[in-house]
């Protein structure tokens, strides 16, 4: 379209002649050189904002749960950019509107400020709308307003250090989300290597003592850590492997704040990690 646009333009503007000497002859055309300029100072931006993004993450699988799918990117200068691909429904003729192909909504869900980083911890001015924290760690970026999680995301790319507290390729069916902090439980405790040792451990003891569960083979393990000065506790939930998504490293299935929304088997087992003591493991429903 650009292309076609241009040939009529040229067409109608006044053609400048340079001698450059006797044999040969250049042909400028004022306003094609400006565009050709703007394009090529354009690109030029667009590719140094691109080469300066210094953390990037993504939602995955984002439609199971019908929340928002974000983009979030860090750049050099302390400055972010968070784009809301979420798929929006038309409330005038109940059509769905998708914000890649739409312009006009895909600017209104964009949103640009200034960020702060503390080693892996970043904080969002007032401009971002939906969280002011996030934290970097084990290959995610978990969002927060204040201290009550929100949806984590899987980073892209980090040019800052991200901790990464425990193997993950040893313990692919794991996934582990700090609980909202409160009067009682107000402090943040790390998950280790060592500690998802001591969790699995305990857990493949108390399945060999319920040997009739082993009819679903293997789980997937959600863990909530709740930590203050005495004590750091663990509620471990299992789920049968068939029954959840690979996208279970992403939200808790059982919710911190509706817990009893969940439908469906899983177990649970709570272990105190101070005292290395823990519950017997039971499931909900109790099977037959």
């Amino acid at each position: 379209m650009y292309y076609n646009a241009s040939i009529k333009f040229i067409e109608k503007r006044k053609v400048y002649m340079i001698n450059k000497s006797s044999s040969m002859n250049f042909r400028i055309d004022l306003p094609v050189v400006g565009f050709i300029v703007m394009l090529f100072v354009f690109n030029a931006c667009d590719r140094k904002n691109n080469e300066n993004i210094i953390v990037k993450a993504i939602t995955v699988n984002s439609d199971m749960y019908g929340v928002a799918d974000y983009s979030v990117e860090i750049f050099g200068d302390s400055t972010y950019r968070i784009i809301d691909y979420s798929i929006k429904l038309d409330s005038n003729n109940l059509t769905l509107i998708d914000p890649k192909k739409n312009p006009t909504l895909l600017e209104k869900n964009t949103c640009h400020g200034q960020v702060s980083i503390k080693e892996n911890v970043l904080f969002f001015d007032a401009a971002c709308r939906n969280f002011n924290r996030a934290v970097l760690k084990n290959c995610y970026m978990d969002l927060y307003v204040d201290d009550s999680f929100i949806r984590r995301l899987l980073i892209k790319k980090a040019s800052i250090p991200v901790p990464q507290y425990f193997d993950k390729s040893r313990f692919t069916d794991y996934a582990i989300f700090d609980s909202p902090k409160d009067v009682i439980f107000d402090q943040t405790y790390e998950i280790k290597q060592n500690d998802l040792l001591l969790i699995d451990s305990v857990l493949t003891s108390q399945l060999l003592r319920l040997k009739s569960y082993h009819v679903h083979g293997t789980y997937a393990k959600q863990l909530k850590v709740y930590a203050n000065k005495d004590s750091v506790w663990i509620i471990v939930n299992l789920f049968p492997s068939e029954d959840v998504e690979a996208n279970f490293h992403y939200q808790p299935l059982i919710s911190f704040l509706k817990p009893t929304t969940f439908e469906g088997v899983y177990g649970e087992l709570r272990i105190n990690l101070t005292r290395h003591s823990f519950s017997g493991l039971h499931f909900q429903p109790a099977y037959n």
